[in-house]
């Protein structure tokens, strides 16, 4: 009969991973269109891209609730605390490794990317490389 510390040993190597978080805080964040692009940790586009269209000014507690959607549409979980700007998104090691928020705006009939316009600023840093936010990233 194994011994309790082999069988242990077993149950940790097959035990999953805890969720990573990330942190974010919507305070100030503002767009009239956003476009959120998730990466796992080895940089491959996770499904597609998810576009967040607002009415003129966005209101902060419309975007949380629109941009929980997208992220569960991510199959992340993002928790929104009530009277707050903040949320708290959530998601497996390896699949939750970086997310791209790119801000437009529309000029005439056509939407333009806007680096001017912000997004939502990391609260607390993870630990570790992984999960990041990238705001307005720059093309590589």
């Amino acid at each position: 009969m194994p011994s309790a510390s082999i069988l242990l040993a077993g149950a940790l190597a097959i035990a999953p991973k805890p969720p990573v978080q990330l942190h974010v805080d919507f305070a100030g964040a503002n767009a009239d269109r956003i476009e959120i692009k998730l990466f796992d940790t080895a940089g491959s586009q996770v499904g597609i891209s998810q576009t967040i269209e607002l009415a003129n000014p966005a209101d902060v507690v419309v975007l949380r609730e629109l941009f929980k959607d997208a992220m569960e549409d991510f199959d992340l979980t993002c928790e929104l605390p009530d009277n707050s700007t903040k949320a708290t998104i959530a998601g497996p090691p390896g699949h939750f490794g970086r997310l791209e928020y790119t801000t437009y705006s529309l000029r005439g009939k056509k939407w333009v990317k806007n680096p001017k316009l912000k997004g939502p600023t990391v609260r607390v840093k993870p630990k570790g490389r992984f999960p990041s936010l990238a705001v307005n990233p720059k093309p590589l």
